[in-house]
């Protein structure tokens, strides 16, 4: 989809603050844009989208919110209130179940389901924590429920994984001798190979002398459940600062993650969240977050991705002084190249001209080669006049930026869009929106 567009008003003229989803209940939408991240689509053509919240019958599943999906599109994790799976007893009206649809089939599978099979008796509050493996077996994921597992007695948020093929659930918060975590754990990550998972945690007894009173990043290997700290500076020393949103590369070796810490690395202490990687295998701690001289910036950052091979880490900052010229005054979204000690922004047009209002929710492909976001700003493309936020992809090398909230014919959606991702291997993404105007094909009833 190349844009071809007209001069745009200048980056000092006056911003003006976007409307965003707020219901939440129309589904998620995939966006299969083989040939954006090709760079091959005429300027007219807009990216196909079809609707991925149906339930096997065609009938639109609302509520539904978007958590995760499999490297090659096919499988989509989501929670929704609704009673989508036979299940004995039906859902709490309160509660959100978690769901993978396969996306080939329509086929849907209840991923929280309760000891005795069927859904849960306890509500499922954390519906936005889930995260699965490349190929769909695995799906990770934060719970308050107390009957996915035997011997959940802590009454906290806990970390599980569910084994799709298998049809087992695991507990992976809880002490080296198999005792409930002694505080909460969330915000999940999952490798690409599905056999490392990593969160956020407050207790302190998932792994021997964790004394630092902090929220830390805990990796557990899912096939041993012998849990590590990962925000822990290059010598193994514990953190002095809360940690957490980790992503895992590939094979689950470099964590990143945001931290308040001031001792993981020897960079000049701040007072905000920065954004670190943590090597499992060499045990090195570095901080992505710096200025081009290796200084501090001077704002937070926050939320990282990060490519397959660990190199390439995506992230939001409201910094000024990560790249040269950055004059917005607006938060944006920035990839940093590890091997070769630079950072990128990427929330800028085609041309390079930065946006004119926030941009965030930054997600890397596999191959480092496309970021999605979201954004408030008006001038990344042409014509964006709709006055909501809109999801938008950015190729790098070279560097393009396309909108995916549009319709068939390059209209601007009636609604916001938000929450884009964008898969591992397959030229696909995902977003939420409340828009009804971007399908390709006709949006089915709702349930």
């Amino acid at each position: 989809m190349t844009i071809s567009s007209p001069p745009v008003a200048p980056p000092t003229a006056p911003r003006r603050r976007r409307s965003r989803p707020t219901r939440r209940r129309v589904g998620m939408l995939v966006a299969a844009v083989a040939s954006v991240l090709a760079g091959s689509t005429p300027s007219s053509a807009a990216p196909q989208v079809e609707l991925a919240s149906v339930t096997p019958t065609g009938t639109a599943i609302e509520p539904a919110w978007l958590l995760d999906f499999s490297a090659d599109g096919r499988y989509v994790v989501f929670a929704s209130s609704m009673e989508l799976v036979p299940g004995n007893p039906p859902p709490i009206p309160i509660a959100h179940h978690l769901y993978r649809r396969d996306v080939n089939s329509g086929s849907i599978e209840l991923v929280s389901e309760s000891m005795g099979g069927g859904y849960s008796t306890t509500p499922y509050w954390d519906w936005d924590q889930a995260a699965i493996s490349d190929d769909g077996r695995y799906v990770a994921f934060s719970s308050a429920a107390d009957d996915l597992v035997a011997g959940d007695t802590n009454g906290f948020d806990d970390v599980f994984v569910r084994d799709m093929v298998a049809g087992t659930t695991t507990l992976l918060s809880q002490s080296p001798t198999g005792q409930p975590a002694d505080g909460p754990s969330w915000n999940v990550a999952i490798s690409g190979d599905g056999d490392v998972i990593a969160f956020n945690s407050d207790a302190a007894n998932l792994v021997a002398d964790d004394d630092n009173g902090r929220d830390d990043i805990v990796v557990v290997e899912r096939t041993t459940g012998v849990a590590s700290l990962a925000s822990v500076d290059s010598t193994g020393k514990q953190s002095d600062g809360d940690s957490r949103a980790p992503a895992l590369s590939y094979d689950g070796r470099f964590v990143a993650f945001e931290s308040l810490a001031t001792t993981l690395t020897s960079v000049p202490a701040t007072n905000w969240f920065e954004i670190f990687v943590h090597d499992r295998t060499s045990g090195e701690t570095e901080q992505i977050s710096t200025t081009p001289s290796g200084g501090p910036a001077n704002q937070r950052s926050s939320d990282p991705d990060i490519s397959a091979d660990g190199n390439l880490v995506a992230f939001d900052s409201h910094a000024s002084d990560l790249v040269a010229n950055d004059t917005n005054n607006e938060g944006d979204v920035f990839v940093a190249d590890r091997s070769n000690d630079t950072i990128e922004r990427v929330s800028v047009r085609s041309n390079g001209v930065e946006a004119n209002a926030q941009s965030a929710g930054a997600r890397i492909s596999g191959d480092g080669s496309t970021v999605v976001f979201e954004s408030d700003a008006t001038n990344l493309v042409w014509n964006d006049s709709n006055q909501v936020v809109d999801v938008f992809l950015h190729r790098i090398g070279p560097s393009r930026t396309f909108r995916l909230s549009r319709g068939p014919g390059g209209w601007n959606p009636n609604n916001g869009s938000v929450r884009a991702m964008v898969n591992r291997i397959g030229p696909a993404a995902v977003f939420w929106t409340e828009a009804d105007n971007i399908l390709s094909v006709p949006s089915p009833a709702s349930g």
